[in-house]
């Protein structure tokens, strides 16, 4: 069973520290973490989002972009079933649907308290195994 978050948020919202610290948060418990981040632009160098993910301990980072530079022609959504993992972050593609938890971060004031819905979502999630992914949820963080 895996658990996803999905992240989305305006430029300089806080997503990518968020998910940075998520990420080690849950390395430190044992997990196994993917994080799936949605770009415009061509593979990040370092110090941008997917290397300071990698660096941060996520076991792995799906980068897509229109050209889609890991899988020919993906489907994001397809390629998460396929991740040998317990947890899935995802960054960006509001308009996307992969289940999980949805979470909105409007601003960098909210990225301790995200942090916070993040773990407990996932914890509650891994705890009921039987139940499969979290679905449906939609949640707002802030004004």
């Amino acid at each position: 069973m895996k658990c996803v978050v999905h992240l989305y948020g305006r430029s300089a919202s806080g997503k990518t520290t968020t998910i940075e610290r998520a990420v080690r948060m849950l390395k430190e418990k044992g997990l196994a973490v993917a994080v799936v981040k949605h770009s415009h632009h061509e593979l990040d160098i370092p110090g941008k989002d997917t290397y300071r993910y990698e660096e941060g301990g996520s076991d792995y980072v799906l980068y897509a972009s229109k050209r889609c530079t890991l899988f020919f022609k993906c489907d994001p959504r397809k390629v998460i079933d396929m991740l040998p993992v317990d947890v899935v972050l995802i960054e960006g593609f509001r308009s996307f649907n992969f289940g999980g938890v949805e979470l909105e971060i409007r601003g960098p004031s909210q990225i301790d308290g995200t942090i916070n819905v993040i773990m407990d979502r996932i914890l509650s999630c891994l705890a009921k195994p039987d139940e499969g992914h979290v679905r449906g949820e939609h949640e707002h963080m802030g004004v």
